[in-house]
C-alpha cells in the first residue's frame, strides 16, 4: 500500500509540475533587430545547413580584440 501512495504522489507531484510549465512558459523574446540594422563594423551570417552566405558586411575586414 505505501508503493502504491508514493507513485500516485509522485504523478500528483509531475501533474503539478507539467500544469505550472503549461499556464507558465518559459519563452524568451528576441529583439527586433534585422540584418538591416546591425550595430557591427562587420558580420557574416552563413546558413547552417547549405553553407550559403546569406548576408556579409565587411566581411574582409581584420578586427582586432580587445
Amino acid at each position: 500500500m505505501g508503493k502504491i501512495l508514493g507513485y500516485i504522489f509522485i504523478a500528483g507531484f509531475l501533474l503539478i509540475i507539467e500544469l505550472l510549465m503549461f499556464l507558465f512558459p518559459l519563452s524568451t523574446v528576441a529583439e527586433e533587430n534585422t540584418v538591416e540594422n546591425l550595430k557591427s563594423e562587420s558580420v557574416i551570417l552563413i546558413d547552417a545547413v547549405t553553407g550559403d552566405i546569406l548576408f556579409e558586411k565587411q566581411s574582409q575586414k581584420k578586427n582586432v580584440s580587445s
